[in-house]
């Protein structure tokens, strides 16, 4: 028996046996956020535990499916499935609930939930009862199923949902601490959430724009709207457990990417798993806690921040180096020093904490799913046989299968597919992703076809590729009709693949592939798009930048730690190909570069120069939209920037466990003492030699450094939490509803009456929002005064979910700014101001009447802050006009049936 046999008898006897302790281990882990959860949040517990129900759910439903995806990722890819779970009951409902075939209802929900149970686990039960499949292939085990207590992976998955649980329960507390749905965009978010609950049939109509659907990327919202309803849980603390988990998906699919990269990369050494697990955790903290760089130099008692006063010292304007606040880590190039170019560059845990459930943060669940499907899908590729001729597949002699091309075996996978209906997730969630990743995808496929042909491919790609990528580019540029548009990139998708058949190169199998997946994901979003009007954006130079020291503050040291990368890939490229006979005397290239490491590093490689393009691009363009002058590029580095960080992240902790990997020791020529090992036929009687082994100095210390350089980011949650959750303590816990607090709250638009202490004025508001959310139902049209973002103008339409004739006018300026109303301020905002005015001063009961018509109106607030904006109200006609249904101290409601005459 050889020795390569004998570890392999001993790796399968050990795996037979069942893991004890480790189950044990993991059990324990389950069971703390349990038992701690009524300890922290009290009566809470029975939210978090519906919630924690819910979740758990979902990731038994696509169990079948996560497991053929994932078979080597520990917990077999429990966690992706989880996630995947979310997204395709979500999508289901939203679909079907678009093309009028089921209301969004809890019972559509449960429906759809079994019809896709039944899909999923209808084979695998059926093989296992029957102990065979129709395929010939081995019947799904019961420990692959995962029901088998001593099933191997099975404490991997316990593990896996511990893990979820308790950063459930971690920011489910934290969100505790500072429950309120209040302040920047909170009322929107939770506007979207309470008029999708009420809807029947979607599009969902929009509560500040009465009459018309919502016209924004508002799956996010739907998502947790839909969770909420499937767990029994109200809105008001389904929204805080919303951020919990997006928080705890954060963690975990961050921390699954990236012990899914290690699956790549063969376990050579006995170092390794421990350092594969210290770089996922390192990934997965950077992503989930980690902030950018700012805060080291800039916070209080910061180590960095002598290095500013040097920088003082020598003429540069480094801006205020005291009075340090969170939010500054975000609105720091532009901000301070203070000049025209005010841009934002936030982080997941920012958005965690001043807890917007916004697109940007909703849609990181799935773009970590996305990244996982990419990378499981490359793996599938690279693990095909070897091709005989380029971009095909050898047939298998034996078995007489026919060779097929590279393409058809990448349409063949799940994991392709899957990874469609996340690009189109992305289109109705957050659009930015769907381009960001687009391109992510493109440059990772081209890096597989290189490892799958061997070769670059001729100069003659290149324009070929450009010929796919515009076969798709300029219809969605071009064409406006869902429909049409549609079926134009059907047509550029066939092109492609027929070029990719032409020519067989890396670059046109990913144009190739970028095409299907374009036109795939448009229409799978189809039932979206007939219902919205693309929102008005062109592409322009720019003429503002960043100052140098700006761009080094912030992510000098993510650029750094991917620097020294790339230089010690070029340098094991060299060396493998000089200890390489093959290899020896040809000229060192990019290809070769890539064919000499593994294809996990190039993979990171990609994924690192991806978040540098993403912070370099808005240095020289910006998306043009309604935000101009010195915040006319904001809104572009702040959706680049973010995705950045999150591909900068999940590098850094590769980056940390591959440098100091390759600086392990490790045996010599994995031989012992220099001579081959001997052994009997017994694998037995033979004195083994004491191995010999060789540090790689120089990988070590790379590696320490670029774990170290975590000291940078990890500095943020350090100086920033304290700033915005004050004490974390149980006697501080107010609760997960985040409505009540409205009711005490001190209105930056309501003065302070003399001699009163501020705070309450909102409190008959909310009363007016209970008595609407208890008795009214569907989504009758309200009338109350419009007013400016981020103010407490449009409180009741926010709360309720029911529309309003007019909402917050920027954030409707931006929405219906669009090809058909490219001046939507003046063609939509506009108008509705002076009609909302009229209603409320006019003096005239006929064109009241006529205009309340028109809109549909049929109840009508008067309160604190219509008087306020309208001051010269006519309440006595107002009050003419219907019966008050409510009322409270200076605030009630009119119910107003349309049509009704006060002469009547």
């Amino acid at each position: 028996m050889s020795l390569n046999q004998d570890n392999t008898s001993l790796l399968k006897n050990s795996s037979a046996k069942p893991a004890v302790r480790p189950l044990a281990a993991s059990v324990i882990m389950l069971l703390l956020p349990l038992v701690m959860a009524p300890v922290l949040l009290g009566s809470d517990s029975l939210f978090y535990y519906r919630w924690g129900a819910g979740l758990l759910l979902l990731a038994v439903l696509t169990l079948p499916i996560s497991k053929r995806l994932a078979p080597g990722l520990p917990g077999n890819g429990w966690l992706l499935g989880k996630a995947l779970g979310l997204m395709l009951v979500s999508l289901s409902v939203w679909t079907l609930s678009y093309v009028r075939l089921l209301p969004f209802s809890t019972a559509s929900i449960w429906l759809v939930l079994a019809a896709l149970a039944a899909a999923f686990w209808y084979r695998p039960v059926r093989d296992k009862l029957k102990g065979r499949t129709g395929s010939g292939t081995p019947a799904l085990t019961a420990s692959e199923l995962q029901v088998n207590p001593s099933g191997p992976d099975l404490p991997a998955l316990i593990g896996a949902e511990a893990g979820f649980l308790i950063l459930l329960l971690i920011w489910t507390f934290a969100r505790g601490l500072r429950p309120e749905i209040d302040g920047l965009e909170k009322f929107m978010d939770y506007g979207f959430m309470l008029t999708i609950d009420r809807t029947g049939f979607f599009p969902a109509a929009d509560m500040w724009f009465a009459g018309s659907p919502i016209n924004y990327y508002y799956f996010g919202q739907y998502v947790f709207t839909l969770l909420s309803r499937f767990s029994a849980v109200p809105l008001a603390a389904g929204y805080n457990l919303a951020i919990a988990t997006v928080f705890a998906f954060t963690g975990t699919l961050s921390f699954a990417v990236l012990r899914l990269l290690g699956s790549f990369a063969a376990n050579r050494t006995r170092y390794s798993s421990g350092l594969k697990m210290m770089g996922a955790v390192l990934g997965s903290g950077l992503m989930t806690i980690g902030g950018n760089s700012h805060s080291f130099f800039y916070a209080d008692f910061a180590p960095g921040k002598g290095i500013l006063r040097l920088l003082q010292r020598a003429g540069l304007n480094v801006g205020r180096i005291t009075g340090f606040f969170f939010s500054d880590s975000t609105r720091f190039i532009g901000h301070n020093p203070d000049i025209e170019d005010k841009t934002i560059h936030e982080f997941p845990y920012y958005s965690f904490l001043v807890a917007d459930l916004h697109a940007h943060m909703i849609n990181l669940i799935f773009v970590l799913l996305f990244i996982a499907l990419l990378l499981l899908l490359v793996k599938k590729v690279l693990n095909q046989p070897e091709e005989n001729l380029p971009g095909i597949s050898p047939s298998a002699e034996a078995s007489g299968l026919p060779r097929e091309p590279v393409l058809q075996q990448l349409l063949r996978e799940p994991a392709a597919w899957l990874l469609t209906l996340c690009m189109a997730v992305f289109m109705m969630c957050n659009f930015w992703d769907f381009i960001i990743y687009l391109v992510v995808l493109i440059m990772v496929l081209t890096a597989a076809g290189i490892y799958r042909f061997k070769e670059a491919g001729g100069w003659e790609s290149i324009p070929l590729f450009f010929i796919q990528f515009l076969s798709f580019l300029i219809p969605f540029m071009v064409i406006s009709t869902p429909t049409l548009k549609l079926f134009v990139l059907v047509l550029g998708a066939i092109v492609s693949v027929l070029i990719h058949r032409l020519v067989r190169a890396p670059l046109t199998l990913a144009g190739s592939a970028a095409a299907l997946v374009f036109a795939a994901a448009h229409a799978v979003s189809l039932p979206f798009n007939l219902f919205f009007d693309p929102i008005s954006m062109s592409m322009a130079l720019t003429d503002r930048r960043s100052a140098i020291f700006q761009l080094i503050i912030l992510w000098g040291a993510p650029f750094l730690v991917g620097l020294i990368f790339l230089t010690a890939v070029i340098l094991f490229a060299r060396r493998k190909g000089k200890e390489t006979e093959a290899n020896r005397g040809k000229r060192f290239s990019l290809t070769r570069m890539v064919l000499l490491n593994e294809p996990a590093d190039i993979i990171v490689l990609l994924l690192w120069l991806a978040g540098i393009g993403l912070i370099l691009a808005p240095e020289i363009l910006y998306v043009v939209d309604i935000y101009g002058g010195a915040y006319k590029r904001a809104n572009t580095m702040f959706k680049f920037t973010y995705q950045a960080f999150v591909l900068l992240s999940l590098s850094w902790g590769w980056i940390a466990w591959r440098l100091l990997d390759k600086g392990a020791p490790k045996p010599v020529n994995t031989v012992f003492g220099g001579k081959e090992l001997a052994a009997d036929s017994e694998g037995a009687g033979v004195r083994k030699p004491r191995p010999k082994f060789e540090r790689n100095t120089l990988a070590l210390i790379a590696g320490a450094v670029v774990t170290l350089l975590a000291v940078l980011p990890f500095w943020y949650p350090l100086s920033a939490t304290r700033h915005w959750l004050d004490n974390w303590s149980i006697s501080n816990y107010r609760g997960l509803d985040g409505t009540v607090q409205l009711a005490s709250k001190n209105s930056a638009q309501i003065p302070d009456m003399a001699g009163e202490e501020a705070g309450g004025e909102l409190y008959h508001d909310y009363m007016a929002i209970q008595w609407f959310n208890e008795t009214i139902e569907d989504q009758p049209v309200i009338l109350e005064a419009y007013g400016d973002s981020y103010t407490d103008y449009n409180r009741i339409s926010a709360y309720t979910g029911l529309p309003t004739v007019l909402g917050w006018q920027t954030h409707e300026w931006l929405w219906r700014t669009s090809a058909s109303t490219p001046d939507a301020y003046g063609q939509v905002v506009a108008p509705r101001q002076q009609d909302v005015r009229t209603m409320y001063e006019s003096t005239d009961p006929v064109l009241t009447n006529q205009l309340l018509d028109e809109y549909g109106v049929e109840y009508i607030i008067v309160g604190t802050l219509e008087r306020l904006q309208f001051e010269n109200i006519n309440e006595g006609l107002l009050q003419s006009l219907g019966d008050i249904v409510f009322s409270s101290g200076d605030l009630y409601v009119i119910h107003r049936i349309p049509g009704y005459s006060p002469n009547h």
